[in-house]
């Protein structure tokens, strides 16, 4: 059915599509309109279906929107939120003084209240299957912090990302590669040894949840492109100022001027020949 909604709406003109999207609230420069549309699909008469415009839209490395029209452009985009859920949106998207945002970040914000929906009544169950413990003193203060619909429920999205950010709480050693893995954090086997040497278990064979996550962060964290030259040193590297700025242009930069720690290490592993632990 995906593919049948992508093929319905409407058609566009090429030439129309920047002002299509302005038109909700989607601003685009010249080269970002063209890299959207070289990956889209255009008919013979160079036009393309708008549901698959929007769609493509929200995998977009580009473009920014105004905060103040967030319910239209996500409503335009086939995204809809209940009126707290898009309160609570706004309220954690850092704004500038011009009150935009990168299209972006707005989509990966949003990812939090999609998806699956889950019974408030069954978190310790899911939790416990996440091989993730919590007292019921420590359930109580994170069921506080998750919004719920006004049946009772809220997004599993929402919960994993939570959980990440928890002061409290243990998880099953022998349990943590799959755990992580529920949880939407991915490791190599070197990287899961690396955390795994890091960690102290207790007598039940538990870990405390806030130092597995501080040590993923650790491995898998972002770095800021301005200080990549002391994140680098730290690593034991020293390049020229010519040999940093090829290495800057040869990394996936995101639109916060960041990226990924692990990305940056294999860059810099083929960069200079060196293993980076």
């Amino acid at each position: 059915m995906d593919g049948v909604k992508a093929t319905t709406g409407g058609e566009v003109d090429v030439k129309d599509v920047k002002t299509i999207l302005e038109n909700i609230g989607i601003e685009l420069t010249d080269k970002e309109c063209l890299e959207l549309v070289k990956n889209l699909p255009l008919n013979d008469d160079n036009k393309i279906f708008k549901n698959r415009l929007l769609e493509g839209v929200k995998s977009l490395k580009g473009g920014k929107v105004n905060i103040n029209n967030l319910d239209t452009i996500l409503n335009n985009l086939g995204i809809k939120l209940a009126d707290t859920e898009l309160k609570d949106l706004t309220q954690n998207i850092h704004v500038g003084v011009d009150k935009k945002i990168p299209l972006e970040t707005l989509m990966e914000k949003v990812l939090d209240f999609t998806g699956e929906k889950i019974e408030s009544s069954d978190l310790k169950n899911i939790l416990e299957n996440l091989g993730i413990e919590l007292t019921d003193k420590e359930l109580e203060k994170l069921l506080k912090v998750l919004p719920t619909d006004a049946a009772g429920k809220l997004y599993r999205n929402r919960l994993l990302k939570s959980i990440k950010s928890l002061k409290e709480g243990k998880i099953k050693k022998n349990n943590l590669h799959t755990s992580l893995e529920n949880m939407g954090i991915t490791l190599t086997g070197e990287e899961l040894a690396e955390l795994s040497e890091k960690l102290q278990v207790d007598v039940n064979g538990n870990i405390d949840l806030p130092n597995v996550m501080e040590g993923v962060k650790a491995i898998t964290g972002e770095v800021d492109i301005k200080n990549l030259e002391t994140v680098i040193g730290n690593m034991g590297i020293k390049l020229t100022d010519k040999e940093l700025e090829d290495l800057i242009q040869n990394l996936p930069v995101s639109v916060d001027n960041k990226v990924a720690l692990k990305t940056l290490k294999e860059e810099a592993k083929a960069f200079t020949g060196t293993i980076l632990l």
